[in-house]
């Protein structure tokens, strides 16, 4: 498959990248936190990992008047890779439910 016009001038798709990472990185210890169902001292592990991951909260936030722009301008295999980031974000907040 060649490049199109289209494909060379895409926005890409770094911004709503971040954002799925942002939400990622808040999820993942929240849920690990609330698996048994209750939170107590030993969930502050999980919580310090909340603490750990501000840069990538920080990313997740610059960017978001770029989302609209990024969305609308989707190609294929953007669609393709942001639909496997997002898949493999669900799958580890699920894993970290168990």
């Amino acid at each position: 498959m060649s490049k199109s016009n289209d494909t060379v001038n895409s926005k890409g798709i770094k911004e709503i990248t971040e954002l799925v990472e942002g939400i990622e990185a808040v999820a993942v210890p929240v849920a690990k936190a609330l698996a048994d169902g209750t939170v107590n001292t030993a969930d502050l592990a999980h919580l310090l990992d909340l603490v750990k991951s501000h840069q990538k909260l920080i990313e997740a936030v610059k960017g978001l008047d770029e989302i609209i722009p990024e969305a609308k301008d989707i190609d294929t295999l953007e669609a393709v890779a942001l639909v496997q980031k997002l898949y493999a974000t669900a799958n580890k907040i699920k894993a970290a439910t168990k």
